[in-house]
């Protein structure tokens, strides 16, 4: 994972602040919480938000803290993830021995992020150098009529 920007983090604590009234508002683009939060969150700024949005959105005891947004964050991802299938998920052909885990761990990732399966199978098929073969239609008539001499 990249790790949060400064204003990205700044950004996150501003809305939680907005949302609720117990969260203690930036005193400045100095205060010491941005880099402590950005320090604890390792997560895409996306998925940050959307979490930040889910906790605020339902009543809590608690006023907001970088680990709630991150379990906010794995609950999010994994929700996606089960909404596909485990059938979906087919590795390419060429797949070297010993790279089925790595290119499973690399296509849920990305579904993870909310990709399509389209995407999450092509993006890991990149990451592990594979590709896919596609099947043309099948040439067997066409090698007859040549042999035949019917078409040139």
């Amino acid at each position: 994972m990249t790790p949060l920007e400064e204003d990205e983090v700044a950004e996150l604590m501003t809305l939680a602040a907005a949302a609720d009234t117990r969260f203690p508002a930036l005193t400045g683009t100095a205060d010491p919480r941005i880099k402590a939060w950005q320090g604890i969150l390792d997560c895409r700024i996306e998925d940050a938000r959307d979490a930040v949005l889910r906790i605020v959105r339902r009543p809590q005891l608690q006023v907001m803290q970088p680990g709630h947004i991150l379990d906010e964050v794995k609950a999010l991802r994994k929700e996606r993830l089960k909404v596909v299938s485990d059938d979906a998920l087919v590795p390419p052909d060429e797949l070297a021995p010993g790279q089925y885990p790595a290119w499973l761990r690399a296509a849920r990732r990305h579904l993870g992020d909310g990709r399509t399966v389209e995407y999450a199978l092509e993006a890991a098929d990149v990451e592990m150098g594979a590709s896919r073969r596609m099947l043309g239609p099948s040439t067997k008539h066409r090698v007859h009529e040549l042999i035949q001499g019917r078409t040139a």
